[in-house]
């Protein structure tokens, strides 16, 4: 499952991220909950969001150097979930 945040800090900058299978794994470590219990939108909290966004920007950065997280979380003003689908292809159907 791909969840896509917008992340606005408090200087007004905004960064879009993509929650890949490799933050779904800690957050479920971290949590004990599981990916399949979410059911849209439902059950993700604001630390859930920050948690999620935090690890998709950290590994986006690809081992440069990124803030702790609490240190992080202070410059954060808004963190936003929008949901990505993959796109729908039309199943061809035959004639006979």
């Amino acid at each position: 499952m791909k969840l896509g945040l917008t992340v606005t800090y408090n200087s007004g900058e905004t960064v879009s991220a993509t929650v890949l299978p490799p933050e779904w794994v800690k957050w479920e470590t971290k949590t004990g909950r599981k990916i399949t219990d979410i059911k849209g939108d439902d059950l993700l909290g604001m630390s859930d969001l920050a948690f999620l966004a935090y690890a998709a920007l950290k590994r986006e950065a690809a081992g440069n150097p990124f803030k702790p997280f609490d240190v992080w979380l202070e410059t954060v003003a808004e963190i936003d979930p929008n949901q990505l689908s993959p796109k729908a292809t039309p199943v061809a159907q035959s004639d006979g």
